[in-house]
């Protein structure tokens, strides 16, 4: 049950990784004046 477990918990936390990622991004361009 972990191993199948496993790739789907790496999963999402890949997509909550890239989300945080971007918006960081993006508030730091906004506060550059971008």
């Amino acid at each position: 049950m972990a191993i199948e477990k496993s790739p789907t918990a790496i999963l999402p936390n890949c997509y909550q990784l890239c989300f945080f990622y971007f918006f960081f991004r993006n508030t730091i361009a906004v506060r550059a004046g971008i």
